[in-house]
């Protein structure tokens, strides 16, 4: 796991936890670093997840332009989106954030050799990584990201799903698919 800044977020920490806890999880092959402690040899060689948009873990930008949902902050305003580069008709490019709206990419992809998987949960702000983090872990969330790529049982291929959550108090109590696409990576 490799997660955002010095000091480490309440959401990344609850995440972290989250996925410690997890059946399949062995608690010897966890390793938790800061992406300043982080090398490049890792996201060749190992399973990774990655917290954080590339703003507050500049890893993941390794990752983005094969993503089509892509992270994007405007300085100016100082908010965030994602923006869809492969829209289907119908649906929208951008997906901002706002004071009630939040939210989260969840990709799962091949590492840099193809010999492991990569998982980035990046929210547009750290309550929409939290609510990522959240929906991963839970079995019903992703028989619901099964059920959108109609693979009901067995491996996941790799995807991304897009999630969407109205912000209370500084949470995301419930976050819903936007959108779920396959990814095709080539290494």
């Amino acid at each position: 796991l490799a997660f955002g800044r010095t000091l480490t977020s309440r959401a990344s920490t609850n995440t972290v936890v989250r996925i410690a806890q997890l059946k399949n999880v062995p608690s010897t092959g966890l390793l938790v670093v800061r992406p300043s402690d982080f090398n490049i040899d890792t996201l060749k060689f190992a399973n990774v997840v990655l917290l954080g948009s590339p703003r507050a873990n500049p890893w993941v930008e390794l990752f983005e332009n094969e993503l089509n949902f892509r992270y994007v902050y405007d300085e100016h305003t100082q908010h965030s989106a994602f923006q869809d580069h492969r829209a289907k008709p119908g649906e929208p490019r951008d997906y901002p954030t706002d004071s009630k709206t939040s939210y989260c990419r969840v990709a799962y992809l091949p590492n840099l050799s193809g010999s492991g998987n990569i998982l980035n949960i990046a929210g547009t702000e750290t309550e929409g990584t939290e609510g990522g983090g959240e929906f991963v872990t839970n079995d019903h969330a992703i028989q619901q990201i099964r059920d959108r790529l109609g693979i009901p049982t067995g491996p996941l291929p790799y995807f991304e799903a897009l999630l969407r959550s109205d912000r209370v108090g500084g949470a995301t109590p419930h976050l819903t698919i936007v959108a779920v696409r396959r990814l095709t990576v080539n290494r």
